[in-house]
């Protein structure tokens, strides 16, 4: 194995969607020292506020001073303080106002994906005149010799009328070169720092990493679990990234996620294969105890001056778990993002659990068993990971019970057990409360799946008995679920109707790799003739096996293809209920064309399928 130690050991705070209080950050502090740290990295956008600069209330912003506080602090416990400043997208902060002159979106105008106004226009002098006067205030803070510029995920670039023009030369990796050039000429020419950036846009604009001067620090993030060589962010395929950039010239920085232990190890031994300068642990929005456990182990992992502790020594330090079966099941947790709880009643309905479900539902009972009896014995990082395999064990008792609501000849009864689901659900739901005012009295989490309120509404709306509709429609995924909407065509009828019958993922757990069926059910209003399956405004196309409609007059299903818009391969597989897939939209090979033409999102493929009673 690799040598992993590193000269700079980062961790970074999520200021920005998380505003914590000034002696919260000092305890982490604390934390991060004992762990081997180095470096912090606030991740700020525009939560410092200035004179001219002021959009937040006071307790959800930072004065300079109270900023001072905090970066003399980190230096008396050994960490220097790196600003994380967003100078082209995430720019949102910033862009609060009503003055659109400095946004790239102006006048209501659809950037790529939605209306949402986040990046900043880069041809506008007010930009530049803007960013120069908050980056300068904000530099002061800061002794630190860098300053991170951000510049991830700018999706919008060319929008505005004067960008527009700017294509027809430039291009958008032009424009966006331009705009690192800039924002370089005033961080290192004007301000004497060593610039900062995320890497990400470089996949789309590779051309723009050439124009990128070479002092220029580039901070790679990559957050699947297993790393050997890394995808590029925008679809790109696997490529040695970090040879690239020292054939080029270039420093770079690697950056897992806290929330997975198993994307900090392999990124790292990929990492430890060159000659990067260090890790940089990215922990986003709101953190809790369940991200000590990773936090140490990164620590300890970069660090020459501490012992270099494994996964499950970094666990059993921080939480009560001795024994090698409580330990294996943590790691099992641990080692990737943990899921998250549909919203939504349809993120439910699905057939049968499918094999890799199952075997998760076998983990998750043993791992809820063996948690339970530490849930009250004091410990936040316990109680969080008990927290979180007993959400999880929500999700799956729900994918047992709801669906069958969607039975549409036999009604069913789900109220017992719909019952014990809710108990748990307020139970959990409790704890977490409970957790938040100790850690977070006077500023709560910004966080939705820090409070499962949204979870105890959802319960309460369900209906305890079905049907929900006379009709469902069911629809086959090779995995995951999509974004694909469905309308439907009834007898004596020539117009499509709509039913908001849009399927989407009823994985909201991430562990989902396999074939899966899920239900729709609505209320049809006479026998369907035809189905149409319709993407639009999806940046990756959506595999799909299967579609059938059932009523009480019995199951329709595909009889042949009557119309086909935009692109779709495969279409056949629709017609038989197989292994195969139909593909609708772009694969990632088309990524790049997508994000260089603004209009390439905007390209629906449709199908129109014949139904007949089977």
């Amino acid at each position: 194995m690799e040598k992993t130690q590193f000269a700079f050991r980062a961790i970074q705070m999520d200021l920005a969607r998380q505003p914590e209080t000034v002696e919260f950050i000092k305890k982490e502090i604390d934390f991060y020292k004992d762990c081997g740290y180095n470096f912090l990295v606030l991740y700020l956008e525009g939560r410092i506020r200035t004179e001219y600069f002021h959009p937040f209330p006071d307790h959800l912003s930072y004065t300079k001073e109270e900023m001072a506080e905090v970066v003399a602090y980190a230096a008396k416990q050994g960490l220097e303080t790196i600003p994380v400043v967003s100078l082209l997208g995430h720019a949102e902060h910033f862009l609060m106002g009503e003055d659109e002159t400095i946004s790239e979106l102006k006048n209501g105008a659809c950037g790529r994906f939605n209306p949402r106004k986040h990046v900043f226009c880069p041809s506008a002098k007010e930009t530049h005149d803007f960013i120069e006067r908050y980056v300068t205030d904000i530099a002061e803070i800061f002794p630190s010799r860098y300053f991170h510029a951000g510049f991830d995920e700018a999706w919008d670039i060319g929008y505005c009328d004067v960008c527009k023009k700017r294509l027809e030369k430039e291009g958008q990796s032009g424009i966006f070169s331009k705009h690192v050039n800039d924002m370089h000429a005033l961080l290192t020419g004007k301000l004497g720092k060593k610039m900062m950036m995320w890497d990400d846009l470089f996949d789309i604009y590779p051309a723009a990493l050439k124009e990128t001067p070479r002092d220029v620090i580039l901070c790679a993030w990559h957050y699947t679990d297993l790393e050997q060589l890394p995808y590029g962010h925008a679809g790109g395929p696997r490529r040695d990234q970090f040879k690239l950039y020292e054939e080029m010239g270039f420093k770079y920085i690697f950056a897992p996620a806290s929330f997975s232990m198993r994307n900090i190890r392999t990124l790292t031994d990929y990492a430890a294969k060159g000659n990067a300068m260090g890790g940089l642990l990215t922990v986003w929005e709101c953190p809790c105890a369940l991200d000590l456990p990773s936090i140490l182990y990164a620590g300890r992992l970069w660090s020459p001056d501490h012992k270099d502790l494994s996964k499950k020594e970094a666990i059993s330090a921080l939480t009560p778990l001795k024994s090698e079966e409580e330990l294996d099941l943590a790691v099992y947790y641990l080692r990737k993002r943990l899921p998250m709880l549909p919203a939504s009643m349809s993120g439910y309905l699905g057939s049968e659990l499918n094999d890799v479900e199952y075997s998760r539902r076998l983990v998750c009972e043993a791992a809820f068993a063996m948690f339970s009896k530490y849930k009250d014995c004091g410990n936040d990082t316990m109680e969080e990971l008990f927290i979180s395999v007993a959400a999880e064990k929500i999700f799956f008792d729900l994918r047992s019970i709801l669906p069958r609501l969607c039975d549409i000849h036999t009604p069913q009864d789900i109220s017992d057990d719909l019952a014990k689901v809710k108990a748990l659900a307020a139970e959990i739901n409790a704890r977490r409360k409970a957790i938040e005012l100790k850690d977070r009295p006077d500023r709560p989490s910004n966080k939705n799946d820090r409070v499962f309120d949204y979870i105890e509404e959802m319960l309460a709306a369900i209906p305890e008995k079905g049907p929900l509709g006379n009709a469902v429609l069911r629809v086959r995924y090779p995995f995951g679920g999509s974004g694909l909407h469905f309308y439907v065509q009834y007898e004596g009828e020539d117009f499509w109707q709509w039913h908001e019958i849009k399927n989407v993922s009823s994985m909201g757990c991430n562990f989902n790799q396999d074939e899966n069926l899920m239900l729709t059910p609505f209320h049809a209003e006479k026998n369907p003739v035809a189905m149409r399956i319709e993407l639009k405004n999806y940046y990756v196309g959506c595999p799909i096996m299967y579609a059938e409609i059932e009523t009480a007059a019995g199951r329709f299903v595909p009889a042949g293809i009557t119309n086909i818009e935009g692109r779709i391969e495969q279409p056949e597989a629709l017609l038989n209920d197989g292994r195969n897939a139909a593909f609708f939209g772009d694969g990632e090979v088309q990524a790049f064309r997508k994000f260089n033409d603004t209009n390439a999102c905007k390209m629906v493929s449709c199908m129109d399928l014949m139904l007949k009673k089977a």
